[in-house]
């Protein structure tokens, strides 16, 4: 059998399906031709018939609700096109607006190429209102597919301050889903000046224009730029919620329903940078009930990201706010799950659990002592957890989740921690404009820019996205599994030393050059328990894994290669217990400290000693690098005790001069 048009149908593309049944065919392209058949029943015969294949459909995937803004052209809006014989690049994507006085046709704009494109769209100046989008994508055959979505186009508002406004569009870096947020320019902006930024999250149900006019009246005092982001739209309804869709909301943490809320967080302020010069060290949070919520969250998830934050009558404790539309957002509820990843996203959202982080965090927060909707009194019969006095001055609050410890607390226990604040409104429900007072709060945000590289540091997770602060990160054993891992360190460059603490089985690494640790010269340092831990650690220092290296531990040689290991710029000390202090020296390639001291006319050279180890003392009269070291001893013997040695007799007769010890092979 043979087809008589085969660059239609190819004879590959026909099959034998049995004995006297005669032939099938296989999915071909598209066209009409004739097609030669013989049926094998008995003697031979034929027939022609017309077979027609009917080219597929393009695709368009599905585009969610959308919102926009009164005289603002939307964000690209990101959808995926595709067809089985027509290349993606070729397909042709049109639109229409069920209402043109509110979008014109002519008004929507798509871009992109191949088979990711994008619609952005402008609304006709000064309306606002609902409508529907259709976005259709047709193919070279005149096939056709097509999707619908609602637009809705909300007002804008005017505010307070005598700066600019300007609504601006972005997306996301993560899933490229686009938000807005409300930027605020100060009185008398100057393009060439560094200014401060403040990041501003308004309540749940509200959006970015909900925020007190005094704050940019204040950042008109104080020169800030003001970014207030815009929460995604819910993808669900929340409980007991009677107004009018769509509803924002700041969830400002990786909802597996909302999506990737802190990275938008992130995705704000590299835009902002983006487009105005912003003093790196000044960049802070402040937030209004659910924005204050992920202000805490966010600022105390990611220590050094905010030189300060300010939330204004924000939750502390996920598990007290249970009751509210947040388990839906969280993937569920934090008892009646047994899932340990959805109670692992309930402890990383709550200050409660994290608020070992705000060591070099300044927090000041705002308060009404008349809220009933995030309780902040310590007064009530039945008692009430208190979300912002139990974090920052009234300790002494147990549940069955444990005790809520104050940052004041923190404060005289470790010391270096940063005491909170709080300014608490007599009288003052939750009601934003109330909560915050301006002066103050710009006030308390001049005092503080961010150190990228303080003495000490903090970290508490469980989770493994949130591991790093500043010079130090943690592995924790399990994360996920509600268990957590957390450590204090602190490092002295000018004893060239440091120590760690730790609670909780994991990893923690510790930068070395950025600590200003000098490895060429000996390093001490201390590794103990936080809190009774009676666990174990692993320790990597990094800066510290080139060569060889020779640590001690409370005095004992340690065997490398099965107490530590080097490579890769890492020297990794093997889980060990912390549950007491121990004191580590570490010798990191041929350089060491030498300490010297003068008996008499001669001088006295003292260094650690290493078993089974030779050295070499030079001596050269100055630091010259034209001047060579001469030799004062070689194969000099490490010896037995902690340290070696050397006695240069008569030096004081000679010039003054410079020594060295060389640890030889």
């Amino acid at each position: 059998m043979n087809s008589q048009t085969s660059t239609v149908l190819q004879n590959r593309n026909l099959s034998r399906r049995a004995v006297r049944s005669g032939w099938r065919t296989r999915p071909a392209p598209a066209g009409v031709l004739a097609l030669l058949f013989r049926l094998l029943i008995g003697l031979a015969a034929t027939d022609t018939f017309v077979l027609t294949v009917n080219a597929a459909a393009p695709t368009i995937s599905d585009i969610a609700q959308q919102l926009g803004y009164r005289d603002t052209t939307t964000y690209p809006i990101q959808f995926t096109v595709g067809d089985a014989e027509t290349p993606s690049g070729s397909l042709l994507v049109t639109g229409s607006s069920s209402n043109t006085t509110l979008v014109p046709n002519a008004n929507l704009v798509f871009g992109g190429s191949g088979s990711n494109r994008t619609v952005t769209i402008t609304p006709a100046a000064g309306q606002t209102g609902t409508n529907t989008i259709t976005v259709t994508v047709s193919d070279a055959d005149g096939n056709s597919a097509s999707d619908t979505f609602l637009l809705t186009i909300k007002t804008t508002s005017t505010g307070s301050g005598g700066g600019t406004r300007t609504i601006r569009p972005f997306n996301s870096s993560v899933d490229g889903v686009g938000n807005y947020y409300l930027e605020y320019l100060p009185a008398g902006y100057n393009p060439s000046t560094p200014y401060k930024l403040l990041v501003y999250l308004h309540g749940g149900g509200p959006n970015m224009f909900a925020i007190p006019g005094e704050i940019h009246e204040q950042a008109d005092v104080y020169q800030y730029i003001v970014v207030s982001l815009d929460g995604r739209l819910l993808k669900f309804t929340p409980v007991g919620f009677t107004g009018t869709a769509p509803l924002n909301t700041p969830f400002v943490f990786d909802s597996p329903v909302n999506g990737p809320g802190e990275q938008d967080m992130r995705d704000l302020i590299v835009h902002a940078k983006a487009l105005h010069s912003i003093d790196a060290s000044r960049v802070y949070l402040a937030g209004f009930s659910m924005g204050a919520w992920s202000t805490w969250g966010m600022g105390l998830r990611n220590p050094g990201l905010f030189a300060a934050i300010a939330p204004g009558a924000g939750p502390t404790d996920g598990y007290n706010m249970r009751q509210r539309d947040h388990a839906t957002a969280l993937g569920g509820d934090p008892i009646d799950t047994t899932d340990p990843v959805v109670k692992t996203r309930w402890l990383m959202i709550g200050a409660r659990w994290l608020i070992d982080n705000t060591m070099n965090t300044p927090v000041h927060v705002f308060h009404g002592e008349a809220d009933t909707s995030v309780n902040n009194l310590t007064n009530l019969t039945p008692a009430k957890y208190a979300h912002s006095r139990n974090v920052i001055d009234t300790p002494g609050w147990t549940d069955s989740y444990g005790t809520a410890t104050t940052m004041q607390e923190l404060a005289a226990q470790y010391p270096g921690y940063y005491v909170g604040e709080g300014t608490y409104v007599p009288g003052v429900g939750h009601v934003a404009q109330d909560v915050f007072d301006g002066a103050i709060l710009f006030q308390f945000l001049n005092q503080h820019t961010n150190n990228p590289n303080p003495l000490q540091i903090a970290l508490k997770t469980y989770d493994d996205v949130h591991e790093t602060a500043y010079w130090g990160h943690i592995d924790i054993a399990a994360p996920w599994t509600t268990a957590y891992g957390r450590f204090h360190a602190t490092r002295d460059p000018a004893s060239n030393s440091f120590s760690v603490t730790a609670d909780g089985q994991s990893t923690i690494t510790l930068d070395l050059p950025v600590m200003q640790i000098n490895t060429t010269q000996l390093i001490r340092f201390q590794a103990g328990p936080l809190n009774n831990y009676a666990g174990s650690i692993a320790l990597k220092l990094d800066g510290a894994g080139s060569g060889s290296a020779v640590l001690k531990r409370d005095g004992v040689t340690l065997q490398q290669g099965v107490d530590y290991s080097v490579g890769g710029g890492l020297l990794t000390i093997n889980s060990f217990s912390v549950s007491s202090s121990h004191s580590f020296e570490l010798t990191v390639g041929n350089a060491f400290s030498i300490v010297g001291s003068i008996q008499g006319t001669a001088v006295l050279l003292t260094w650690p000693s290493v078993p089974g180890q030779t050295f070499q003392v030079d001596h050269r009269p100055t630091l010259d690098s034209g001047t060579p070291w001469l030799p004062l001893v070689t194969n000099w013997p490490s010896a037995a005790g902690a340290f070696t040695t050397y006695v240069h007799t008569n030096a004081l007769a000679a010039p003054t001069g410079f020594y060295r010890v060389l640890r030889l092979p």
